[in-house]
């Protein structure tokens, strides 16, 4: 059961690691105290996080990316610098996309079959490099704006957030998940498989032996003379090359035909033509 018990420990840190980026996709401003860099712009405490911002004031409204404006009036950037970080505040997506694909995998995961192993690895390296990709997206955006706003609005200290850490973890848990769901063996044990087929019967051959004929006359050689105390007796005339004659058969007193061949003390074998 070694193998299985890998498979299930990669199963479980394909749950973390959803578990993990789903907490990171429902950031602020959804979830106000969780986001990716916290700190102070100019002297308000603020939250960001993957569909907006939370300030002291409240929270933006959830969109998919943010605001040109908002951007060039936050980092104090340049026309060409706040198009490159708006760009870059959309690939946010990826988040919820990575945990929709590690669930994917933990579905394979959930089956011990070789084939559902090899797909949740499949899978898992799939999730595993998107995660990737939106974890260096989201710190080339996210630092880039807190050294901006660090440097040009005064009387603020933007740092990142533990959130980061969980990606970071969320990417590891899929990696060790790639490399241990694959381990895996049917529940059903090589004995229990064997024990199985042997209550099931043997099938027996379709070949049906021909039935071995004993010609009555070459078995026993020629026939004999029947004694003189029979009222009837076999004709010693039969010829040996004549090997499939039916034997003749014995009087019957009360049969109502009387069988062929000649008497002892008759002409032509009939009964009423006896001496």
């Amino acid at each position: 059961m070694a193998p299985n018990i890998i498979h299930w420990f990669g199963a479980f840190m394909l749950f973390a690691s959803m578990a993990l980026l789903v907490v990171v996709s429902v950031s602020a401003p959804i979830w106000d105290t969780v986001g990716y860099l916290k700190g102070n712009v100019n002297g308000v405490s603020t939250t960001w996080g993957n569909w907006g911002l939370c300030t002291a004031n409240g929270c933006s409204s959830a969109t998919l990316g943010y605001s040109r404006n908002f951007i060039r009036t936050a980092t104090g950037s340049q026309v060409a610098g706040d198009r490159i970080m708006q760009v870059l505040s959309k690939t946010l997506i990826l988040a919820p996309i990575a945990a929709g694909l590690t669930f994917i995998a933990l579905l394979f995961a959930l089956s011990t079959h070789l084939v559902m192993g090899i797909l949740a690895s499949i899978a898992s390296l799939i999730a595993l490099l998107a995660t990737l990709v939106f974890l260096g997206l989201a710190l080339g955006f996210f630092i880039t704006a807190r050294n901006r706003i660090n440097d040009n609005v005064p009387n603020s200290n933007l740092g990142l957030s533990s959130m980061i850490w969980l990606v970071v973890a969320a990417a590891g848990a899929q990696l060790i998940a790639a490399l241990t769901v694959c381990f895996t063996r049917s529940r059903r044990s090589r004995k229990a498989r064997d024990q199985e087929f042997s209550t099931v019967p043997a099938m027996r051959s379709t070949h049906q032996q021909e039935p071995v004929v004993t010609d009555y006359y070459a078995s026993s050689g020629a026939p004999t003379d029947v004694g003189s105390t029979g009222p009837l007796v076999q004709d010693n005339t039969y010829s040996t090359s004549n090997q499939y004659a039916a034997p003749v058969g014995a009087y019957n007193e009360t049969s109502a035909v009387e069988p062929m061949g000649t008497t002892t003390s008759g002409a032509n074998g009939h009964w009423w033509k006896r001496a």
